[in-house]
């Protein structure tokens, strides 16, 4: 080989190792190929299970053990999976239904639906209507056990109804285990949240008591 040739490879070497220096310094081919950089360069990543277990608090409100967090973030996600299925079989047609009077209630009207399959109620919506405003009160039930209830209220307009509010409470083995209201998760060490767990058992087991007798009202 020449001194000419040699002159040109050795040239052709040095643009090449400069083009992939300066292409790993793109901070976006460094996250692409798992290299070191930092978080505001490679932008959102998909959230971890770690971090999806780190919404939840224990009862006490105090640091919980990475079992505990497990127990409650797969929790969680049997509700919702039972949750579809309820309305699944209610959008398909695939339950009974029937409706009872709510009585003793402030408001102008209220009246509950109920959903059943044979001997079973996986679901009861309460509906109370007052001051141009509808609450609702949607209680799901498996095996005759609240676990999970979605409490709403709508502004009825000629347009259609506004939401002004809805909260989510979880109930996993007659306990409440999470309570999403509209600041955000409601930390279970707070007053207000033994106060909510407490009424809406209350609630509910009313609703299901009320909807299982032969009266054609459901007395508060």
């Amino acid at each position: 080989m020449n001194a000419s040739r040699l002159a040109t490879l050795i040239a052709l070497l040095l643009a090449f190792v400069s083009s992939v220096a300066a292409v790993l310094v793109v901070p976006e081919v460094r996250c692409a190929l798992g290299l070191e950089t930092t978080q505001r360069q490679c932008g959102p990543r998909t959230a971890s299970a770690q971090g999806v277990e780190n919404q939840f608090t224990s009862p006490a409100g105090g640091p919980v053990a990475n079992g505990e967090r497990m127990t409650a973030a797969a929790a969680v996600l049997r509700i919702r999976a039972r949750f579809q299925q309820v309305e699944g079989d209610v959008e398909g047609g695939r339950l009974g239904e029937s409706r009872k009077d709510i009585s003793g209630l402030a408001g102008d009207s209220a009246y509950a639906t109920i959903y059943q399959s044979g001997g079973e109620i996986p679901k009861v919506r309460a509906r109370i209507f007052a001051n141009g405003n509808r609450t609702a009160y949607q209680a799901y039930y498996d095996g005759g056990r609240l676990f999970f209830l979605f409490y709403t209220v709508d502004r009825l307009l000629p347009s259609g109804p506004q939401r002004l509010e809805e909260q989510r409470f979880y109930f996993d083995d007659g306990r409440m285990i999470r309570w999403l209201a509209p600041g955000g998760e409601v930390s279970s060490a707070s007053a207000e949240y033994a106060d909510a767990e407490q009424r809406m058992r209350s609630l509910a087991a009313r609703l299901l008591d009320g909807a299982r007798s032969g009266d054609g009202t459901i007395a508060f």
